[in-house]
């Protein structure tokens, strides 16, 4: 049997006996307020317990919001490295941005390579979770474009031993 890692939810572990299979990457959709950021934190947070290092990629809610909401379920915000690619408010310009001095121009599929390169190198996580994939493809005017440099970070990651969610 495969490996499996814990996203951290009892029933859906249960469901998907024992866990996620070690090693690929999952795609999570769903509406807003479906609960997909609160599942790639608690699957995050399942590994901090396992003495396994979370990145996060944020494309969409600001960092300040995601740690209020971690801290609301009692998670401990300060395990969980977070990169905060938001857009900057009314300038329309993307930026990456992390707690460190390593910051990229603008947000492409390349720079989020990038930093998460930087950060296999440096912060070594074995969880990582993009949220969301969505803001990517709006930076596309055509999909097989975005489906070409959507594949990119997939594959590098599931190189680099850290699947992402």
């Amino acid at each position: 049997m495969a490996e499996r890692v814990k996203t951290g939810v009892k029933g859906l572990d249960e469901m998907l006996n024992g866990g996620l299979i070690a090693g690929r990457p999952y795609l999570v959709s769903g509406g807003p307020g479906a609960g997909k950021t609160v599942l790639g934190m608690q699957f995050l947070v399942e590994g901090v317990k396992n003495k396994e290092r979370g990145l996060y990629i944020s494309l969409e809610e600001p960092v300040s919001e995601l740690k209020e909401d971690i801290e609301a379920f009692g998670w401990n915000s300060r395990d969980i490295k977070i990169i905060d690619s938001t857009q900057d408010a009314g300038s329309g310009i993307w930026l990456l941005k992390t707690d460190t001095v390593m910051s990229k121009p603008e947000l492409s599929v390349t720079n989020i390579i990038k930093v998460i390169n930087d950060l296999l190198v440096n912060y070594k996580p074995t969880r990582i979770v993009i949220d969301s994939v969505t803001s990517i493809r709006l930076l596309y005017e055509r999909q097989p474009e975005m489906r070409r440099d959507m594949l990119s970070p997939i594959n590098f990651l599931k190189k680099a031993d850290a699947p992402p969610l």
